[in-house]
Order: C-alpha cells, then structure tokens, then sequence
C-alpha cells in the first residue's frame, strides 16, 4: 500500500537520522519539560516549554529540535518573532530552566519534518550554534517587550452583533480567541 510505503521511506530516513545524530556520543532528552522567571512589564512571568527534544553534546552545546508534520517556519518568520518556539526554548535553556541541563549552552536550533514521502525527512537549521544564543536572547528581548492588557471579561463577552458566521470570517486569525471588535475589519484587540 502507499502508506506502508510512506512509512518504510520515514523509518529508513529516521533510523539514518539516528545514527547520525548519535555518532557522537551525545545524550538525547525527549519531551523535558522547562521554565523560566522573567520580568514583563516589570512582573514577574514565568516562561514555560516542553522540548520535543534537545541534544547534549560532548562539548556542552545542546542542540534544540522540534519534530514537524507539516513546514517549518521560515529562517524569516524565526527572526521577527513569529515562530518563537525554538528561540525562547534556547532562553529557557540559557537561563537554567531545564534542570538536568543546567550547564548546557544553547547549540543549533533545528525544525525536523519526516514524511516518508520524496525526501522522507529533512533538518531545517533555524540557528546555528554560534548564533543560537542571540537569537534567543533577541526573542526575550521581544517578550519582554510586550505590553499585556487586562481587559474586563464582561467586554470580551459583550457584542451587540448577533452572532451569525458571516462576521466570524473576517480578517483577524482563525484561532483568536475573542470576539471581533463591532466594527470590522481590524483585528481584535489584545489577541
């Protein structure tokens, strides 16, 4: 069938990956689980991941992977803070948050897709290890920067528009969560 086809082309490439990512003796941590104190807006805000995985080399440098079904953020949505996962991640780890990384420095940072198809699998470097550190530092400096709004829940469950799906189609993310402001298109405050 086409999909034990697919899935022999992903186990090849993986076991490949494997080996390859192995060869130098490194130790693999999967899921873990980290957190950070920073300060937002002066308060305290405790950051939190969890690591599909993060490689510990023998020299110390801990590469940073996210495992991908679909595309990886490009290098240019990575650098503007669009995709902060790995880059806040590599922060998380900097500041000691994982704790049986602690003396680990962030390595390269690394979107991994498998899916059997034609190429099976294939590593997109976000950040190499040399610049790993900036861009993380750089993707806190953009968290930090953030100005968090509290708005009352009696405004965020208030419309006087009834609601119908045509004005859920409008231009403002799909997966906000709030209703639209009452007069479209601009986006919803605070989401």
């Amino acid at each position: 069938t086409r999909e034990g086809a697919l899935a022999r082309q992903a186990a090849r490439w993986v076991a490949e990956f494997e080996a390859r990512r192995r060869a130098d003796g490194r130790s693999i941590h999967v899921e873990i689980k980290g957190s950070a104190e920073f300060q937002v807006n002066g308060r305290p805000f405790t950051l939190t991941a969890k690591s599909d995985r993060i490689e510990v080399a023998p020299d110390g440098s801990a590469d940073i992977l996210d495992f991908k079904t679909g595309s990886a953020p490009s290098l240019k949505e990575v650098n503007a803070g669009f995709s902060p996962q790995l880059t806040l991640t590599a922060a998380i780890l900097m500041a000691g948050g994982f704790e049986e990384l602690r003396t680990a420095r962030p390595g390269a940072l690394t979107y991994v897709q498998v899916t059997g198809r034609d190429p099976a699998g294939k590593e997109e470097v976000r950040g190499e290890a040399d610049e790993s550190e900036a861009m993380a530092a750089q993707a806190l400096e953009g968290l930090q920067r953030l100005r968090v709004e509290v708005v009352p829940l009696a405004h965020i469950y208030h419309s006087s528009r009834p609601a119908s799906p045509s004005w859920r189609r409008g231009p403002w993310p799909r997966n906000a969560n709030c209703l639209p402001p009452a007069s479209p298109p601009s986006p919803p405050r605070g989401c």
